[in-house]
């Protein structure tokens, strides 16, 4: 597996999962056997994002131009014994390294600060909260307390969750923040946030993961929003529409990479949020997914598929006439060196 592989298996991946951005975002795909179909296709698509793998019926498909060319950038020595390719890996591993433990910093103190914090005793959130869990079939009942929180509400954890709930809520806004953390809570929804987080962190360096990231976790909000709207009629669905607008102040100020699921988002995400909930709700269309976005469905699993039956990689010319006596080199040298050594070792005596 080499560094040109990698690159190339990421750009696909990013396309791959661009031309689904639509898709997950859209309230019918989101609604469709509760999203679990496009989850799935996510879920296979992250994987080969993350763990870049070459199967052994995978075939190899020789580029002679533009590749080897950014071998040949690669392979420039910056110094002693280091190359440009290898001073990108060393950033890009202590980057990320540094990153995530800053992640698992943020996730123990704040869990350990919630900890801290015992369960909230007021009796209509507590009667709340168990009736919403029977209504949503969540045997489990996770904690609950009170916190002031420049945040807003939000959900923590993922083996042991904390539902927190600021002081200054209404009952109204008790109950639907409580129907949309539960149902976060029902669907696992930290757990791929906090994959997709990682994700982000790993390849902090490429803006496309960044958006794609942005919009993954919009559409598990939205996904959560239609399904807690689901039931209620409309004057409930307007007062849990001006409970989101109204906690977009919250999120203005909040710590750029968040280790929960806020209830409040930024003012663009919440103005999707509302837009894709009013015209699914109360536009009367036939709720079929488009035919563009099947489009895209499927040019998406057929690029990805592509990708997993053949693969581009960097080779020499087939032009180039190599002589034995124009290299000297030691069979054993050569056995002991990796596929950059021995490309650069060809390119360089054409």
């Amino acid at each position: 597996m080499t560094p040109i592989f990698i690159i190339l298996n990421c750009l696909i991946c990013c396309i791959c999962l661009l031309l689904l951005i639509p898709v997950v975002t859209d309230p019918v795909a989101l609604k469709y056997k509760k999203g679990i179909p496009i989850l799935i296709l996510l879920l296979i698509i992250g994987t080969r994002f993350i763990f870049p793998y070459s199967f052994s019926f995978t075939k190899t498909i020789g580029e002679t131009k533009v590749l080897p060319f950014i071998v040949n950038i690669f392979l420039l020595e910056v110094a002693k014994n280091l190359t440009f390719g290898e001073a990108l890996f060393y950033i890009w591993i202590m980057t990320s390294t540094i990153l995530f433990i800053r992640y698992i910093i943020k996730f123990i103190i704040l869990g350990r600060v919630l900890n801290m914090v015992p369960n909230t005793k007021d009796s209509f959130i507590n009667e709340t909260l168990v009736d919403i869990c029977h209504k949503k079939n969540i045997e489990r009942i996770p904690k609950v307390i009170q916190f002031n929180t420049k945040q807003g509400p939000f959900l923590f954890g993922y083996k042991n969750s904390v539902i927190v709930l600021p002081f200054d809520l209404s009952k109204e806004g008790i109950r639907y923040v409580l129907s949309h953390e539960l149902e976060h809570y029902k669907n696992n929804h930290i757990f791929l946030k906090i994959i997709t987080d990682i994700v982000n962190i790993v390849y902090w360096w490429n803006p496309i993961v960044w958006y794609i990231h942005n919009k993954l976790l919009l559409s598990l909000e939205i996904q959560t929003d239609l399904c807690v709207i689901n039931d209620y009629p409309d004057i409930e669905i307007a007062e849990y529409l001006y409970l989101l607008l109204k906690g977009v102040g919250y999120k203005e100020r909040n710590f750029k990479q968040s280790v929960a699921l806020s209830f409040n988002a930024r003012r663009n995400s919440a103005e999707v949020r509302v837009k894709t909930i009013l015209d699914y709700h109360f536009k009367n269309e036939d709720r079929c997914l488009k035919r563009n976005k099947k489009l895209l469905v499927v040019l998406s699993s057929f690029i990805f598929a592509v990708s997993i039956f053949y693969r581009v990689d960097a080779f020499p010319s087939e032009k180039t006439e190599i002589s034995a006596t124009k290299i000297d080199i030691d069979l054993n040298i050569l056995a002991n060196r990796n596929t950059f050594d021995i490309l650069n070792i060809f390119l360089h005596n054409k």
